[in-house]
């Protein structure tokens, strides 16, 4: 199976549905020894600080606003 980069509307739809299913933690949502455990999926646009959404081993886990912060998907 192929990877294929996400389109605008499926990036804002999952980011969307994080948004809305997620807490807001803030800056620290996510601590430095988690990130090794995560993919990182960039926002696809030319903005320089787009958003980031963190997917763990199969399932989106959080969305990340720059200067904003993070929100997460808590089980």
């Amino acid at each position: 199976m192929d990877d294929k980069p996400l389109t605008q509307e499926q990036f804002n739809d999952l980011a969307d549905y994080i948004c809305r299913w997620g807490v807001f933690t803030g800056p620290g949502g996510i601590q430095g020894h988690e990130f090794q455990a995560l993919t990182v999926i960039d926002e696809p646009t030319e903005e320089p600080e787009g958003r980031k959404i963190y997917v763990g081993v199969r399932y989106p886990l959080a969305v990340y606003d720059f200067d904003i912060g993070f929100t997460v998907l808590r089980s």
